[in-house]
């Protein structure tokens, strides 16, 4: 991981008498990135950050992917989980982790059909060169160009709190909140801007899943080396088919069925003896955006300061946002590779549309450019000739889900794995168990309970929420209390 020469700018304020950051007065650029969290998968963070670092037991399972042999996983998943793509919604950047390639150009490259002789398939754009046009079948290879990236509107300066709380700049509400640290000599602060490069980002990052006090522990604290396993440019990418979560809780008819091996003496579960489908669902938690995960079990007992994020932006007026972006960071789309449901985190519907996005080209049929500009916002004056932009295309997600051979998932059916209390999965192995045995030092075996139970959407939730906060997740999970499971 390296520093680049592109940074964006930030200008914080900071009480040195108890080394905190109070808030920071930040712009578009970096909203756009603090913003941009809540769609990163589980499994990119993990990535970024070192699994070692990450919350929970996240870094085990996903190290068990890493480590686990191609025999057992579907031909093409393995790198979708352990090096899963973000979406991207107008920006080449948004601070572009892990490699910062910022520009001062807001525009973003798209292509249109190749085909001019026919006008319907103007109609269309792609993220991803040669595509093939819905209309005719030809490669969707011609450059267009998006106008305005990123989540929030220009102009608008915004003050982000320390724990991540986001909201538009007022006097008001920085006297108000100096009130409430109970700031009495305003002389004792210090007004510090700084250049935020990759590392700081990451350390954003990180601290965002870690900590309360995340523009303190990222900018003034010292949270130990950035790391990352990986380099080059953040990639983007449009899945299809994609899965759209509906918000109804309530149990899959029957369940998935899961095997425990619990040691009563010390009311803790050894391992599970585990199916193809709840190992599906167990590698499907790293693809799932953080945005979602938020939403599914209550932003409140979400780790870090991410939850004071997502109720930022439920909170912040649309004036501020871009239209039609506020819903995917609240709702993000999860991929879905083959399978309708994976658990089915809550019950979910596949969309096959491959057209859902709308962009608007130039209304003015002289405009020698009415075809090479795109705007995200409707109305947007068009940069040739300065006339609305009204006219609707579509955006044409790239068919990049790899084929999926037979059944669903991510992992080959018939084997049976064995999942560790801290996500480490492996396969099933007699000897592995007697192994695992001795190092849990387990001398009478009749202190071992088997027990056989159905995982319903509940217990998935807790799993998920468990594999965020514990090191003991199935025994938190299926034998613990951590809380009742609520969705927003």
């Amino acid at each position: 991981m390296g520093t680049t020469d592109c940074c964006v700018n930030l200008k914080l304020l900071i009480d040195p008498e108890n080394n905190r950051v109070l808030f920071a007065e930040a712009g578009k650029e970096f909203m756009d990135f603090v913003f941009h969290i809540l769609a990163l998968p589980l499994g990119t963070i993990t990535q970024l950050i070192n699994e070692k670092d990450m919350v929970g037991s996240i870094g085990s399972l996903y190290s068990s992917i890493e480590n686990l042999n191609d025999t057992y996983m579907k031909s093409g998943l393995k790198g979708n989980l352990s090096e899963p793509k973000a979406p991207g919604y107008g920006s080449q950047n948004l601070l572009s982790l892990p490699a910062v390639t910022s520009s001062t150009s807001t525009t973003k490259k798209y292509y249109r059909c190749s085909c001019t002789s026919w006008n319907a398939c103007r109609e269309y754009v792609t993220e991803s060169h040669g595509t093939r046009c819905p209309k005719c079948n030809n490669s969707m290879t011609s450059s267009e160009w998006s106008t305005e990236g990123g989540y929030v509107k220009d102009v608008v300066t915004y003050m982000v709190l320390d724990d991540l709380t986001v909201k538009p700049m007022s006097t008001i509400s920085c006297i108000s909140l100096l009130t409430r640290f109970n700031i009495k000599d305003l002389g004792v602060l210090e007004e510090r801007e700084i250049n935020v490069s990759v590392n700081e980002a990451v350390k954003l990052l990180k601290a965002s899943l870690l900590s309360k006090r995340v523009l303190t522990d990222a900018f003034l604290g010292n949270k130990g080396e950035v790391k990352s396993n990986f380099s080059g440019k953040f990639s983007i990418i449009c899945y299809s088919p994609t899965i759209t979560f509906s918000g109804r809780m309530g149990s899959n008819v029957g369940g998935v069925k899961l095997k425990l091996l619990i040691d009563r003496e010390n009311n803790r579960l050894l391992f599970a003896e585990a199916g193809k489908e709840f190992v599906d669902f167990m590698f499907y938690i790293l693809a799932l955006p953080v945005g979602t995960i938020t939403q599914l079990i209550n932003g409140k007992d979400m780790v870090g300061s991410i939850g004071n994020l997502y109720s930022s932006i439920e909170n912040l007026n649309d004036t501020y946002m871009k239209s039609g972006l506020k819903g995917k960071l609240l709702e993000p789309k999860a991929p879905g590779y083959g399978s309708q449901n994976l658990l089915s985190l809550p019950p979910v519907t596949a969309s096959t549309s491959t057209t859902t996005e709308k962009f608007y080209r130039c209304s003015y049929t002289c405009c020698g450019s009415r075809y090479d500009y795109v705007a995200e916002i409707p109305g947007t004056s068009c940069p040739q000739c300065r006339n609305s932009m009204i006219i609707a295309v579509r955006i044409v997600q790239a068919q990049t889900t790899p084929p999926v051979e037979e059944g669903s998932g991510y992992v080959k059916d018939v084997v049976t794995y064995m999942v560790l209390d801290d996500l480490t999965v492996k396969p099933m192995s007699p000897i592995s168990c007697i192994t695992l045995l001795t190092e849990f030092n387990i001398k009478d075996l009749g202190v071992l309970e088997e027990r056989e139970i159905n995982v319903s959407v509940a217990e998935a939730v807790k799993l998920l929420k468990a594999s965020l906060q514990s090191k003991r997740v199935l025994t938190d999970a299926f034998l613990g209390n951590v809380g009742e499971v609520k969705v927003n």
